[in-house]
């Protein structure tokens, strides 16, 4: 009897001893799970909350993680959808669902930012900007991470760049859009707001990498431009490259180089700068910094030649300038290249310049050797 009663009591301890490593294993395998951002509840609950929190990007991206971890539940499939539907990445949402059997309708919210943007941009395209100005307002209401770039840019072609600017501060702060955060550091450039500029220097993600490098190294640029600092500007924009090829980058990059002692330097900015659309008054801007150029080194601090294809490059553009003009011509003649058809078109233009009538002189000299 005392056997059987110790067997029984090994029995009934040894059964305890099984149900409690089985609880151990269970509240071990749910703490686990608890602190892997991997796992199926931590995803669901931050997808829930990033939808919570209005950041359509974000919530996509767990939905995304979600479906890729469990393929066969309906409900992350139609949220992964919906949530494409609100960041409006329509290509990957024709993908997902010609891949997956899923079918979706747009909830009534999600038309009628469909239905406001859609009328807004035919609004626009008939002239009636106020109006479109309220569709995309009232888009933005219903999903401000997705409509609002289409406000902004809507006041911007009516060329209210103030309100553009206000709405863009607002969004750059809560979504990383490195278009946006380039043309608002841009529109506080040309509003000489170097304290915008920095404010807007500070919404580049930490984890942007090299491209947000060369954000930042814009913004110190067009800080540099703004206070007429052309050490620091030329600094800035050897950082900067040809990451950014806005118009404005591109007048910036002029000046520099007109701000410089490279004759060629400044002929490759200027070609450059003549692809972008002309804007406001850069074609100006960047004529004066031609001439500015070429008035600091002529007449012996670099090549007449060098200096005489500045000048055409310019004139090329219809600029009626005399002096550049003058600069022109008498590279063409010390070189050889002036043409009778040209210099006689010169004083046509100009009968009474004696530039020109000392270049004449020149060039029947030329003529007679």
């Amino acid at each position: 009897m005392a056997i059987r009663g110790r067997t029984a009591a090994l029995t009934v301890i040894g059964s305890a001893l099984v149900l409690s490593f089985i609880v151990f294993g269970v509240l071990l395998f749910r703490f686990k799970r608890g602190d892997d951002r991997n796992n199926e509840d931590y995803l669901l609950r931050a997808a829930r909350q990033a939808e919570r929190q209005d950041d359509p990007p974000l919530a996509a991206g767990y939905w995304r993680r979600l479906v890729a971890l469990n393929q066969f539940k309906k409900e992350y499939k139609v949220a992964y959808c919906h949530a494409l539907v609100r960041v409006r990445d329509f290509a990957a949402l024709g993908t997902y669902t010609n891949s997956t059997p899923v079918k979706i309708e747009l909830t009534p919210d999600e038309q009628r930012v469909e239905d406001s943007l859609r009328r807004g941009w035919h609004l626009e395209q008939s002239g009636s900007n106020d109006l479109a100005v309220a569709c995309f307002e009232d888009a933005t209401n219903c999903n401000y991470y997705a409509a609002a770039p289409h406000l902004i840019a809507c006041h911007v072609r009516r060329g209210r760049l103030s309100a553009a600017l206000t709405l863009a501060r607002g969004y750059i702060k809560r979504f990383s859009m490195p278009g946006l955060i380039v043309q608002a550091a841009e529109w506080s450039a040309l509003a000489a707001r170097t304290n915008i500029i920095a404010e807007v220097k500070e919404a580049i993600p930490a984890t942007s990498g090299y491209n947000g490098l060369v954000l930042g190294c814009y913004c110190d640029a067009l800080v540099a431009w703004v206070n007429g600092d052309m050490a620091a500007l030329a600094d800035a924009m050897s950082s900067v490259g040809n990451g950014i090829s806005t118009p404005l980058a591109r007048l910036i990059a002029l000046e520099s180089a007109a701000a410089g002692d490279d004759p060629a330097r400044l002929a490759v900015a200027y070609r450059s700068f003549k692809e972008a659309p002309a804007m406001l008054d850069f074609p100006v801007r960047a004529r004066i910094a031609v001439k500015r150029f070429v008035a600091a080194h002529f007449p012996s601090k670099s090549p007449i030649v060098e200096l005489g294809r500045l000048a055409d490059l310019a004139l090329a553009d219809g600029w009626d300038d005399l002096e550049m003009l003058r600069v022109s011509l008498l590279a063409k003649l010390g070189n050889g290249r002036l043409m009778e058809d040209e210099l006689s078109a010169a004083e046509r233009r100009y009968p009474k310049d004696r530039g020109i009538k000392l270049i004449r002189e020149g060039y029947v000299k030329s003529q007679s050797r």
